[in-house]
């Protein structure tokens, strides 16, 4: 089968839980025996292939490279936290159809992870090709969930709005809908009217070769950073380019971390906190903090974490299932998230994790800190339920999904030139 596939987001060295799963799910399918090509924005052209996957990096116009790219205009959406709307809005690059012409008419499927190229879906379905959208994460859904919130900034909806507007319009004419949770597939069913049997739920899945308990592991990892045998060590995985993880950070860096500091001074315990992802800035006094150690990207996250005694995912935005969540299970440690890091997972609360707001995360963290007894429970319980959720399983669904749809196609009829 040859699938055509469009992302925003690059595989070169995945740094978040978006770009995992685009690497993932592509460099399996290409394992099943598909031929897989993918198109992505970028300031330069050029090809090259990773994993069997035959990447296309389409270059920006140049009006975009020279004015859209420019440091004031990226330092100004950071401080506006307009990240991900600007960035979805590059996606929309009137290149990649030029590129991709070829391709998609050859292509048996036409596989979407980008919001914004609504051109080439267009051209695929006028060449009667069978398109799919790959949502990621419905920001219809978090609109849902934070209305209140939103409808006191204007703001707010404002940067959400283009994105909105563009993934409805692509689902719209998409054949095809795959989300990754549970809350997003019914929020596509009933806010968008879309077809039931339409939209497939595929949750996101770990690398078991990365993501699984090892003493060793977490042994070599803590004398590699200095990390002292007797301390606990709390970590966070993301990418810190991502308004959500930022603000997580912030709520770990200027909150969290020096209250529990407080809290355990005359216990003799010491705590240090395990930031691990990439980033482009962090403020002079959260790299100083000597509680805290920032990894930059690492390519083995799994390592890290088995580092760590207790894991945390204090979001408070964000959309679909949350890999990071998911890797601090499948390691077997004991977590503490929010609601929304939890999203996807179907944890119970006290059972599997501490799923709390950020008013009551210290306290649950704190508890955790203080009973080595329940976050052995807490990790076993953990890792017992997550161990098998493999990207290889997930793929393989999407995989079989694919070729159902092809070969519905090639009945009818459609996706011949």
């Amino acid at each position: 089968m040859k699938i055509c596939a469009f992302s925003s987001y690059t595989i070169d060295k995945p740094a978040s839980g978006a770009e995992v799963r685009v690497f993932e799910m592509l460099h399996h399918l290409v394992r099943f025996g598909n031929e897989v090509r993918l198109f992505v924005p970028g300031v330069k052209a050029r090809r090259y292939v990773r994993t069997g996957i035959e990447v296309t990096v389409v270059p920006y116009p140049r009006v975009v490279r020279t004015v859209g790219l420019n440091r004031p205009v990226i330092t100004l959406v950071r401080k506006l936290k307009a990240t991900v709307g600007y960035s979805s809005l590059l996606g929309a690059n009137p290149n990649v159809l030029r590129y991709a012409k070829d391709t998609i008419r050859a292509s048996n499927v036409v596989l979407f992870i980008d919001r914004f190229q609504i051109f080439p879906l267009i051209y695929a379905r006028t060449h009667g090709k069978v398109c799919v959208m790959d949502l990621l994460g419905f920001f219809f859904s978090y609109f849902i969930s934070n209305f209140r919130s939103l409808v006191a900034s204007p703001i707010g909806i404002a940067k959400l709005a283009p994105v909105i507007l563009a993934e409805s319009l692509m689902m719209k004419l998409a054949d095809y809908t795959v989300v990754s949770s549970s809350e997003d597939k019914t929020n596509c069913v009933n806010v968008l009217g879309l077809n039931p049997n339409q939209v497939f739920l595929i949750p996101d899945g770990i690398d078991p070769d990365d993501f699984s308990p090892s003493i060793d592991d977490g042994q070599t990892t803590r004398r590699s950073l200095g990390i002292d045998e007797q301390c606990l060590v709390i970590a966070f995985v993301g990418n810190m380019t991502g308004p959500h993880n930022y603000s997580a950070v912030k709520f770990i860096m200027e909150g969290l971390a020096q209250s529990l500091a407080s809290r355990l001074s005359s216990s003799g315990l010491v705590v240090r906190f395990l930031i691990v992802g990439a980033y482009d800035y962090l403020p002079e006094e959260w790299l100083r903090n000597s509680s805290a150690i920032f990894t930059g990207y690492v390519d083995k996250v799994g390592r890290y974490l088995n580092a760590a005694d207790i894991c945390i995912s204090p979001l408070t935005s964000g959309t679909g299932m949350k890999t990071k969540t998911l890797g601090y299970l499948a390691c077997g440690r004991a977590v503490v998230t929010t609601p929304i890091g939890a999203e996807g997972l179907d944890l119970v609360n006290g059972r599997d994790a501490f799923i709390c707001n950020l008013e009551s995360m210290e306290d649950r963290v704190f508890r955790l800190v203080l009973d080595e007894h329940l976050r052995q429970l807490l990790g076993t319980r953990a890792r017992e339920k997550f161990s098998t959720c493999t990207w290889e399983q997930r793929a393989r669904s999407l995989h079989e999904i694919l070729l159902k749809m092809a070969l519905k196609s090639n009945a009818s009829g459609r996706g011949h030139d």
